[in-house]
């Protein structure tokens, strides 16, 4: 999708090859698979290109939608009052979402999540884990929460930087340590080297003296 509101398209198999979308203008959003393509147009509406199965076709009937999101299976719109419209294209995908407050949503497989203003999330499976979800407390308070989390993760990562340049001095300092012992080590091997060579050499010097007085 292009800044001036066109669409660009490319794709490898039969589908998206008969894919025209040079008559697209006006798109704000594209969503769909590797059979069709959905686009949102900026008055509401949506356009089609691709193999859009027929159960998901009265999605092109939607109106004041300002977000979409499908799959094979389904197709998901977000209308500006916060509800939602939805198509089934199977017996998993949900045929309606009675939601509202929604502020954003998106499609994987037979499931439709949405992310709601208070903060909490909803899935169309009541065993999703993501119904327990709560990603921010206000929506209007989310930049400021946003800037609380960025500050904590600088904070993290200037954090772990000054333990891992401590971790490595303090192994620099312990190299150079267990350096210097060992030249202490050599120095002593070394002087008590010369000590024996010494004693060493006295004994032979004293032996020559008294084979040479005998």
């Amino acid at each position: 999708m292009r800044a001036d509101g066109t669409v660009v398209i490319t794709g490898d198999n039969y589908h998206f090859r008969h894919c025209d979308v040079s008559g697209w203008h006006d798109i704000v959003a594209v969503s769909g698979n590797n059979q069709y393509l959905l686009g949102l147009k900026a008055d509401g509406t949506l356009v089609t290109v691709g193999d859009i199965p027929n159960k998901l076709r009265p999605a092109l009937g939607w109106s004041n939608i300002i977000a979409i999101s499908a799959s094979q299976q389904l197709a998901v719109g977000l209308k500006e009052d916060g509800s939602v419209v939805c198509c089934a294209n199977s017996d998993e995908a949900p045929s309606e979402l009675d939601w509202h407050d929604v502020v954003a949503i998106i499609v994987h497989v037979s499931e439709a999540i949405g992310l709601k203003s208070d903060g909490t999330v909803v899935s169309s499976r009541a065993d999703s884990p993501m119904n327990s979800w709560k990603l921010f407390d206000n929506l209007d308070n989310l930049e400021e929460e946003r800037r609380v989390a960025r500050a904590k993760r600088a904070e993290g990562k200037r954090l772990a930087e000054e333990r891992a340049r401590e971790e490595k001095r303090l192994a620099e300092e312990k190299a150079l340590q267990e350096k210097k012992s060992g030249f202490r080590r050599c120095i002593r091997r070394w002087i008590l080297c010369r000590r024996s060579w010494r004693r060493c050499t006295g004994c032979l010097t004293a032996g020559s003296a008294k084979s040479w007085r005998i």
